[in-house]
């Protein structure tokens, strides 16, 4: 049995910088691109319907039992997700802030009005997960084998989404949630990370960001866990962790006024045509940049305390989650007390180990608004 090792080959390029927001929408049209291309040359497919057959896959139709079949719905599905999606590109700041304020988020299953869109792509600046590949063997057609040792960890930093009920199994609907983690950076890493022999991963066309799991949950009712959905999300190895993370991003959008979510301008005239081309239900619009909200400086003290006390970065100051009660919803979801961040502006942002959120330098707390239930209104 011969070895193959990471770094072995020379020709496998370093994994690329994070995407920019104006780079989101083309993204979308490769992906799209890529996982209709025809079955022998679909990685994603191949690598779905190998889960599908070893009972590894989540199903998107639990009535039908052959692996290529179940490979074209989950394939076809994720294609009309990415084509109704509004897309959103979360800050690296944004993305540190979720990761330390989720750890404190009451678990929910989320329902229609708990997303900000329908159907979304949420791209994080920074990675939201990550695991290690398992080492694999390969069998040459010779009946040789080689060993495939796993190299670094594949991080998890998109996900899409979409309604999804079990085809009417979940009386109250739910949603179906897609991680994925950037393309595996040249042959060594095509290798590693689905098992395939260099000669057959030479050929492999990937796209930007590759399907790396699944996630269906419930808008009501029991999830299909062993323990708890409040055990789940805590478990920094469960995909549940990461829908919660999703799940803290949007509440922060929708309900905390440290959060900015602007508009990107849009995209250039030949990329809203290949949009176009591609099935993308609304080709013109624009990418939603979620970021922590610019906020004025505070006073300075005297000069001889500057030196001394002013901070070099910023860093959320107090706060806490709060479960709200909507009753035209009649349900409850966390919302954020906000306090404010601290720091001089333009400094690197840096999220500590307590969950903090924020409001405006001496502003007193708001009481929650007499129409919050508005957002979780399908």
């Amino acid at each position: 049995m011969s070895i193959y090792r990471p770094g072995e080959d020379p020709r496998a390029p370093g994994r690329g910088a994070p995407l920019l927001a104006s780079e989101l929408p083309d993204t979308r049209i490769r992906m799209i691109d890529n996982f209709r291309l025809p079955p022998a040359q679909n990685l994603m497919r191949e690598v779905v319907a190998l889960h599908a057959a070893s009972g590894l896959q989540l199903p998107a139709d639990p009535a039908v039992s052959d692996p290529g079949r179940q490979a074209d719905l989950v394939i076809a599905n994720e294609v009309r997700r990415l084509q109704s999606a509004t897309l959103f590109w979360i800050s690296p700041d944004m993305t540190a802030l979720c990761q330390h304020a989720a750890t404190t988020m009451p678990a929910f299953q989320p329902g229609p009005g708990d997303l900000p869109a329908p159907y979304g792509l949420m791209y994080f600046a920074a990675p939201i997960g990550g695991y290690d590949p398992f080492p694999r063997i390969i069998l040459s057609g010779d009946s040789d084998a080689t060993l495939v040792i796993a190299g670094a960890p594949v991080p998890v930093c998109a996900v899409s989404w979409g309604p999804w009920n079990q085809q009417g199994r979940w009386a109250g609907g739910g949603t179906w949630f897609t991680f994925f983690s950037p393309a595996a950076a040249g042959i060594r890493e095509i290798c590693e990370r689905y098992g395939l022999r260099p000669e057959e991963a030479a050929r492999v066309r990937m796209p930007p960001l590759a399907i790396d799991s699944e996630l269906a949950c419930p808008a009501s009712g029991t999830p299909p866990l062993e323990g708890t959905l409040e055990e789940a999300v805590r478990d920094p190895h469960s995909r549940y962790s990461w829908m919660h993370l999703v799940l803290c991003a949007c509440r922060m959008m929708a309900a905390s006024r440290s959060v900015s979510v602007a508009a990107e301008p849009p995209s250039p005239r030949h990329v809203r045509k290949r949009s176009a081309r591609a099935g993308v239900s609304s080709p013109g619009d624009p990418v939603r940049l979620v970021d922590i909200r610019a906020r004025g400086s505070r006073r300075q003290p005297a000069r001889e305390d500057t030196r001394r006390s002013s901070p070099q970065v910023r860093f959320p100051v107090r706060g806490h989650w709060r479960q709200q009660w909507y009753p035209r919803a009649g349900a409850h979801r966390p919302v954020y007390i906000e306090e404010f961040v601290k720091g001089p502006a333009g400094a690197p942002f840096r999220a500590g180990k307590t969950v903090y959120v924020f409001r405006e330098p001496g502003e007193r707390a708001r009481r929650p608004r007499p129409d919050a239930g508005e957002e979780l209104e399908p």
